[in-house]
C-alpha cells in the first residue's frame, strides 16, 4: 500500500483541522484512517468504482472509492498494489479535487 504525497498533505489538513477543537478525535480519526486503508490490502476491490468514472478522463476511470465518515477515500488498485490517491471531504466534488494532482 502507497499513500501518495497528495494524499499524505490531505490526511494532514483534514487532522489538523479536526484538532483544532478535538485533539483527542484527531488522533482517533488518523488511527481508523490507517487502519481502513491498511484493510484495502485485502480484497482491495470490495469498494465500488467511482460513480463519476463515466465522466472522467480515461486514464481516472478505474479509481475507486471509500466513504469514511465525511471523506472520500480515493485510490487505484495496480497490480498488487493498493495506492492512496486523494482523501477530501465528501461534499467536494470530486473534479476539483483530483484537479490538482492527477494520478
Amino acid at each position: 500500500m502507497i499513500i501518495g504525497e497528495s494524499a499524505k498533505q490531505d490526511v494532514d489538513g483534514i487532522y489538523r483541522t479536526i484538532a483544532n477543537d478535538k485533539p483527542v478525535a484527531a488522533k482517533n480519526w488518523v488511527r481508523e484512517f490507517r487502519r481502513l486503508v491498511r484493510s484495502l490490502t485485502s480484497m482491495p476491490e470490495r469498494f465500488e468504482v467511482i460513480p463519476e468514472a463515466e465522466e472522467l478522463d480515461q486514464r481516472l476511470r478505474h479509481l475507486r472509492h471509500v466513504i469514511f465518515g465525511n471523506y472520500r477515500i480515493i485510490y487505484e488498485i495496480q497490480s498488487k498494489t493498493v495506492n492512496i490517491v486523494r482523501v477530501f471531504h465528501a461534499a467536494r466534488l470530486l473534479q476539483h479535487a483530483l484537479r490538482e494532482n492527477l494520478p
